[in-house]
């Protein structure tokens, strides 16, 4: 099963889409003056939940064989340009600042296993420091260990009927929530993938949702977004509420994501100008280098909204930074890329 080629339209315009959140989300936390500033930027950080949506519907519709050269392949595509950002930012750190780290934190930002922190803080943050400006690249290891779940994703869908995944599914929601809520661990971000997979397997998927069908869907995922709201104003802080956040984050993915896709059923000729427009297509194709970079200047020592005090100024000067450091990435990554997959295809 193969995605029709106007699907392209939808993915590209989620993916610029999702992006933007993530920077905005990471910004907007300035704009103090903005009521309820901080709340809109944990909304807006439901664009990591709309990647890995994205990334498991992708991979859904096609087996990818041999895995272990998909595997290098993803490796190279997520570690290279990570790799270079972490170099490039040790080095002025160390040079500039004379900020230092030890030798394990460089081993698991070198090997990509910061993520795991995300996974679980408590156990897996004593093993490093987390450098504070390369916050962001913690979905580097998410994404690189849900492309290691593919072979047990197609397993399972060849042993078990659609229903039986869903109930698969479903039950691991409940453990996950409970997990989250007892021992802190945080597994929501492969499931949010193990949904998009399925989605893409479900032979509905490619069919318009009834009108009415459409809106009561809606209605649902949007009132979930409402009880977080409630929520935050009695339990804020509380475990039971950072573990309702996950299941928000997952609900309020899934309706941007169904959205997207179900306005591009039904105007598919205004989503096909969207996604064709020329700065559309090039954020999507450096969606994932503007993703790295952006922490840098909005965390830690190098942090422009620290070094400005005007806001608009600081937003400016934070733009042209990141741009100029997308474009400087996404030439050092391709440089080094191209000559890399063609030692790999010899290889193989």
């Amino acid at each position: 099963m193969s995605a029709p080629s106007y699907r392209k339209n939808d993915i590209t315009i989620l993916r610029t889409l999702s992006m933007l959140m993530i920077v905005l989300c990471h910004i907007i936390r300035y704009y103090t003056f903005i009521p309820g500033s901080q709340f809109l930027g944990q909304i807006l950080d439901v664009g990591v939940f709309v990647f890995l949506l994205i990334s498991g519907y992708l991979y859904g519709f096609r087996e990818r064989k041999p895995f272990g050269k998909f595997i290098l392949t993803r490796a190279l595509r997520i570690g290279m340009p990570t790799l270079i950002v972490l170099i490039i930012d040790a080095a002025v750190l160390f040079f500039f600042f004379d900020e230092k780290y030890d030798f394990s934190t460089l081993i698991c930002y070198l090997f990509n296993l910061q993520g795991l922190a995300f996974v679980c803080w408590d156990l897996f943050s004593c093993f490093f420091v987390q450098i504070e400006n390369l916050g962001p690249l913690w979905f580097a290891s998410i994404i690189m260990i849900c492309y290691c779940m593919l072979p047990l994703c197609y397993y399972i869908r060849g042993r078990l009927t659609q229903k039986k995944q869903w109930l698969i599914l479903l039950g691991a929601l409940a453990f996950c929530g409970a997990l989250q809520y007892v021992l802190n661990v945080n597994l929501f971000y492969f499931l949010t993938f193990y949904f998009g997979f399925l989605l893409a397997d479900s032979k509905k998927s490619l069919a318009r949702i009834p009108n009415f069908k459409f809106a009561i869907l809606c209605a649902i995922l949007t009132t979930i977004q409402f009880l977080r709201l409630l929520l935050l104003i009695l339990i804020d802080g509380s475990q039971l509420y950072m573990t309702f956040v996950s299941y928000s984050h997952i609900s309020l993915g899934l309706l941007l994501f169904v959205v997207v896709v179900e306005m591009n059923k039904r105007i598919p000729k205004i989503f096909d100008a969207i996604a064709n427009c020329w700065v559309v297509k090039k954020l999507d194709k450096i969606s994932f280098h503007i993703y790295l970079v952006h922490g840098v200047f909005c965390f830690g020592v190098t942090n422009i909204y620290k070094a400005i005090t005007n806001i608009i100024l600081a937003t400016f000067v934070y733009f042209i930074l990141v741009s100029l450091a997308t474009i400087l990435l996404y030439y050092l990554d391709k440089l080094i890329l191209i000559p890399s997959q063609r030692l790999l295809r010899k290889i193989g």
